[in-house]
């Protein structure tokens, strides 16, 4: 029998993988709320019937958008030996993964992405998850000497989400560019715990990625 999601020999799993990626970058770029279904199918060309068949409706869709894109974020820190390699630089590589995304993000995808309690409560969850492990690896950081011994890290890691997610409540980034935002609270923080060893790290990092972005503009 001829599988119903066959398309060109695209089987199920790969279709939902192909909706997923192209619905997460029209969130992105136009926002949620005025993205429809209908226009997801259209823009992938498979009707609308199939699109449901796969994913209820577009909370649905949505809840599977945000697992992926925490999936693909979880895969690519699974590429550092975080055992062996120094704290600092694996948080500026994290620092980089993040801003090349956030300037093709559109405002208005943060502001519609609070009306999805289920979402706000899914990106919540697996902070908290997460949140045990994040204060451990910071922690090395101070056995490493590039944190400042007396740190209480578990503070530090919920000063640090606190003041992210007023930024987003005070709806800021209606004013600043995303990118920017993340950049200030991020390196404010880091530069306020760090030791000469770590600040001499962050200055290195910064000098770089102005080079490559001063690189890339006069190509």
């Amino acid at each position: 029998m001829t599988n119903k999601y066959v398309k060109g020999h695209i089987s199920k799993p790969e279709l939902e993988e192909r909706i997923l990626e192209v619905t997460m970058d029209m969130f992105h770029k136009q926002g949620i709320k005025q993205v429809r279904m209908d226009d997801i199918a259209k823009t992938l060309s498979i009707s609308k019937r199939t699109l449901y068949e796969i994913f209820d409706d577009k909370e649905t869709l949505l809840l599977k958008c945000i697992k992926r894109k925490q999936e693909m974020q979880d895969k690519y820190m699974q590429q550092f030996d975080l055992s062996q390699s120094n704290v600092l630089e694996v948080v500026l590589h994290h620092y980089q993964y993040t801003i090349e995304l956030l300037p093709h993000v559109n405002p208005a995808f943060f502001e519609d992405l609070k009306k999805y309690p289920s979402v706000v409560s899914l990106i919540r969850r697996k902070r908290m998850e997460d949140f045990n492990h994040v204060v451990a690896y910071f922690n090395k950081g101070i056995e490493q000497g590039i944190f400042q011994p007396d740190v209480n890290m578990e503070l530090f890691i919920r000063l640090l989400n606190i003041t992210t997610d007023n930024s987003m409540e005070a709806d800021i980034y209606k004013h600043y560019p995303i990118d920017e935002i993340y950049r200030a609270i991020l390196f404010t923080y880091l530069r306020g715990i760090a030791t000469d060893k770590g600040l001499k790290i962050i200055d290195e990092f910064i000098h770089k990625s102005k080079d490559k972005n001063q690189g890339s503009s006069h190509t």
